[in-house]
């Protein structure tokens, strides 16, 4: 996968009216397996149970996520051979060999966590922002909060477009 096909399905899936946040109590989630609601990362992660099993296991980054995915890989235990070949193949899928490509996915969570975070609890944390490359979107792209989901991922999408310009994609 490269980075212009991974925004373009991010941005799909929060486009559909009836998308909404992935996000649990208190954090992101890859997936919730009540409402399939789905984060941006989440949204790369195709519908199967073998891999729906493996990103409700990795409720962290994405770093965490590819740890997860490689503890899978290798594991030996002949009772979970589908987790084995999934987690080979969603580690393939999400190109995870790609230092590159991570930093992107990174940079794609973080603003969904962001807005995610907002909508969902009402507060913005410190923790959510991004104090990286992206520190100019904090006045332009503000975390919604006491509005609705369309306007949520209105913004979200906002910032999302700005960070693909950013690194060079077709927007």
């Amino acid at each position: 996968m490269t980075k212009q096909e991974a925004y373009d399905k991010i941005v799909a899936y929060f486009s559909m009216p009836t998308a909404q946040f992935g996000w649990g109590e208190d954090q992101c989630v890859y997936l919730d397996m009540e409402s399939r609601a789905r984060c941006a990362v989440g949204v790369l992660i195709p519908e199967k149970e073998a891999f729906d099993e493996l990103a409700a296991m990795s409720m962290g980054s994405v770093g965490d996520l590819k740890e997860t995915l490689l503890y899978h890989r290798g594991e030996t235990n002949t009772s979970l051979p589908h987790l084995r070949r999934a987690a080979a193949r969603l580690y393939d899928i999400l190109n995870f060999d790609d230092s590159d490509f991570i930093g992107f996915l990174e940079g794609c969570q973080r603003i969904h966590d962001r807005h995610g975070e907002a909508y969902s609890t009402q507060y913005v944390s410190p923790y959510s922002r991004d104090y990286g490359a992206a520190d100019s979107y904090d006045a332009q792209f503000r975390p919604v909060i006491n509005q609705g989901l369309a306007e949520a991922k209105r913004v979200m999408l906002a910032e999302l477009k700005a960070y693909a310009e950013e690194q060079g994609l077709t927007v």
